[in-house]
């Protein structure tokens, strides 16, 4: 008749720890898709800054070629093309692709060779924020 009585104790123990364990379980999924959509918006922003940056700076030498094409070079525009195209392949839609990365260091490589051949100095710096910053949606 003790064994019984300590048997309980035991069960009764065992059911609390997996209570908490399943209430821990469940919040942290919450917690957890929470915060991955946090990360993933902020990383979304940033890569659709950027993206926005080269594409402003495509548009403008793309102007500038209309209005004075003999000022950029066969070469130059055919980079800014380049550019053009990268920009049009980025996948928005599937932030998993493999290939994002890969576009993405491939227009800052243009970017940068764009930018010496016609003697300018721009860079991308992204928005300014401190670290004590948050970004709030």
């Amino acid at each position: 008749m003790g064994e019984d009585m300590f048997d309980s104790s035991v069960n009764l123990e065992q059911f609390h720890i997996k209570e908490g364990y399943d209430l821990g379980y469940k919040d942290g999924l919450v917690s957890g898709k929470d915060e991955a959509w946090q990360v993933g918006l902020q990383h979304g922003f940033r890569v659709g800054e950027e993206l926005g940056f080269y594409k402003g700076c495509v548009d403008i030498w793309d102007s500038a070629i209309a209005i004075q094409p003999e000022l950029f070079s066969p070469r130059v525009r055919k980079s800014i093309q380049t550019m053009e195209n990268l920009i049009g392949r980025y996948p928005l839609m599937d932030p998993e692709d493999e290939s994002a990365q890969d576009i993405m260091e491939s227009l800052r490589l243009q970017f940068k060779r764009i930018c010496v051949t016609l003697g300018v100095k721009l860079d991308y710096i992204g928005y300014p924020m401190s670290s004590s910053q948050d970004v709030a949606f």
